[in-house]
Parts: structure tokens; C-alpha cells; sequence
């Protein structure tokens, strides 16, 4: 009977040994680079650095949501539509293209190439004006083209 108390002892001690030595691997860790080793500046020191990062974060957040609006102002879909409007020229060597935003406002260039001369007309998009805007069909086919992603 004593022979086992005395085992137990020994194996509870060896366990405390090992449960002591990692808690003291790991205080050396938290205590790296502190003067004071001592649990009050330790957590002082940690709880610092959580709020520099916290607010870091906090920075990064606005500037992404503000890139985030800029960019949706960015031309990100465009789409091109050739054809001829003159009986008297060969050839599809006249266009419309579209550049829209997110939001698909923009521009819609048409380009009308005749014998004599070129003309180009620019026209503005906005989807939230609500006035009725008039395109040519050719126009109005590559706005939808850009709307729909096609190039």
C-alpha cells in the first residue's frame, strides 16, 4: 500500500514538474522584450497594442469603403457597335461605344465616317436624371451591350 501512495506521489510530482515548466515556456514568451516581467505591464503592454491595432483596423476600413465609392465612378464596362449608316460608303466604318460606371452612367461616343469628312458626337448617360434620353438605335445597342457586360 505504501508502495502505491508513494507512486502516486511521484507521478503527481512529475506532472506538476511538466505542467510548471510549459506555464514558464510560455511567460517567457509574453515576457519578451518587457523590463518589468510582471502580469500588470505585461497585459498593460498587450491591451496597448490591441488598441493600436484596433484602430489601425478601424483606418484601413474607411479607406477601403472610400476606395470602394471611387471606384464604382470608374469606367468598368464599355461595349462597341460598328455599322454603316450611308448607302454611299462600304463598309461598317462608323461605331458607337459606350463607357459606363457601376452605376451605368458615363458616355456613348458615335463616330459617323462618310467620303467626305468624319463626325463624332459624344452624348452623356445618366440612369438617375429621370428625363427620357434619345439615342440612335446603334447607341442604344451598345449601351445595352455594356450594361450587359458584352464587349
Amino acid at each position: 500500500m505504501l508502495l502505491v501512495v508513494v507512486g502516486l506521489s511521484v507521478f503527481w510530482y512529475l506532472a506538476l514538474t511538466v505542467l510548471y515548466v510549459k506555464q514558464q515556456q510560455v511567460f517567457k514568451l509574453l515576457t519578451t522584450g518587457v523590463s518589468k516581467k510582471d502580469l500588470k505591464t505585461i497585459l498593460e503592454l498587450i491591451d496597448s497594442k490591441l488598441n493600436k491595432q484596433q484602430e489601425e483596423i478601424k483606418t484601413l476600413r474607411l479607406n477601403l469603403e472610400k476606395h470602394q465609392d471611387l471606384s464604382k465612378k470608374n469606367i468598368q464596362k464599355y461595349a462597341m457597335v460598328r455599322f454603316n449608316p450611308f448607302d454611299d460608303t462600304g463598309g461598317n466604318q462608323s461605331f458607337s461605344m459606350s463607357l459606363l460606371n457601376a452605376d451605368n452612367d458615363g458616355y456613348v461616343l458615335t463616330s459617323l465616317h462618310s467620303r467626305d469628312l468624319t463626325r463624332v458626337y459624344a452624348k452623356e448617360i445618366r440612369q438617375k436624371n429621370g428625363k427620357k434620353q434619345d439615342f440612335s438605335k446603334e447607341e442604344q445597342e451598345a449601351i445595352t451591350q455594356a450594361m450587359k457586360g458584352h464587349s
